[in-house]
């Protein structure tokens, strides 16, 4: 449990160090005049609109990048090596971090061309298309996630275990859903955390189990963990986070919308980015709370209903207590950092509730 407070505390440190990184590059990025200057370099580049937009966010990520990348790399490689989390050399760290580096360019420079594209062609309705847009687009990164994204960084395979592929199949069948099929995720090489979960949408909708589950929980345990995720499906809460995040980032959206021209600061400038960015960010952490107590309340009725549909307390707290080991879980989090980081409830919660379910 020390363990997990001192890796958990660390978490949190990083997270508020790199939140303040962030405003403060985009503050002085704009106050000094340097966007400004990028967005001239850019339009020397091109004269397109597209072009000189493409130019100007990707120098400003990179440059955010290589300034921050002290952080990220404490957070990401060294800290989960101190607390024996991960077994990554960081030659394969470093292959990742190129991917992914190049994978968050493309994604935000999509958004990024279609948030200006909207607001030239429809100057009031913009909030409104560039939600549409927003939803669309990641229906479509999560549609692809499993057969594009996860490939490029993991390699999983067809689980082989007959005995556990029947009793996961039996659970699917249980709860009236479908699913393309079960696969192993070769996470052991990478991490020594455990994890399952369900991916995709549609056809491409499929369950994953880590190695460093199926090779150290028993039959039960999985069966629980995956009845968790099932469960969602089955309560719809994959398209109740739709609706939601819809409504957030359309809320968002349109505070961008008044706030720009409360300010009178022209929004159609990407000179102007920075500000739209730390106002997008700003927002989200005052949403941040009540999107993680929505969250919870779905993964509380996640829990219940895997317990309805096993009948095996014993293997879920059993889970839930290895997992909090295994995963360095904070058990038991003040009442900020609960509202503020937690978007599953606490594990003593957890366990709390299906002693509670069993009684």
């Amino acid at each position: 449990m020390d363990r997990a407070k001192r890796y958990s505390f660390s978490k949190y440190i990083i997270f508020f160090v790199g939140l303040g990184v962030s405003l403060l590059f985009l503050s002085v990025v704009y106050l000094t005049g340097v966007s400004s200057l990028l967005k001239e370099f850019s339009f020397f580049l091109s004269r397109n609109r597209f072009g000189y937009i493409a130019v100007y966010t990707l120098f400003l990520g990179l440059i955010y990048y290589i300034l921050s990348f002290a952080i990220h790399f404490y957070g990401s490689y060294i800290l989960e090596h101190k607390f024996l989390l991960s077994t990554q050399s960081f030659k394969s760290w470093l292959k990742d971090e190129i991917k992914e580096v190049i994978l968050s360019l493309m994604i935000a420079l999509v958004l990024i061309e279609a948030f200006y594209f909207l607001i030239d062609r429809f100057r009031d309705l913009w909030p409104v298309l560039m939600t549409l847009f927003w939803v669309i687009f990641s229906m479509i990164l999560t549609m692809i996630f499993p057969t594009v994204i996860l490939p490029l960084f993991f390699k999983y395979k067809e689980l082989q275990d007959s005995d556990l592929r029947k009793r996961i199949f039996s659970l699917v069948k249980r709860l009236e859903i479908e699913i393309l099929d079960v696969f192993e995720i070769n996470l052991s090489k990478k991490s020594l955390k455990a994890n399952a979960a369900l991916v995709g949408l549609g056809k491409t909708k499929r369950a994953l189990i880590s190695d460093t589950l199926k090779d150290r929980y028993s039959l039960q345990e999985i069966e629980v963990i995956l009845a968790h995720e099932f469960s969602h499906f089955k309560l719809n809460h994959i398209l109740k986070h739709i609706v939601m995040n819809t409504i957030f980032v359309l809320l968002s959206f349109y505070l961008i919308f008044y706030l720009f021209k409360f300010l009178r600061i022209s929004i159609e400038d990407i000179a102007n980015f920075p500000i739209v960015a730390i106002f997008f960010i700003l927002i989200g952490i005052i949403f941040r709370p009540l999107q993680n107590f929505i969250s919870r309340r779905f993964e509380t009725n996640a829990d219940l209903l895997s317990l309805r549909v096993t009948r095996d307390t014993d293997s879920f707290i059993s889970v839930m207590e290895r997992l909090a080991s295994q995963n360095l879980c904070l058990r038991n989090p003040n009442v900020f950092i609960k509202l503020f980081f937690f978007d599953h409830p606490p594990i003593d919660e957890r366990i709390k509730m299906a002693i509670d379910f069993k009684d």
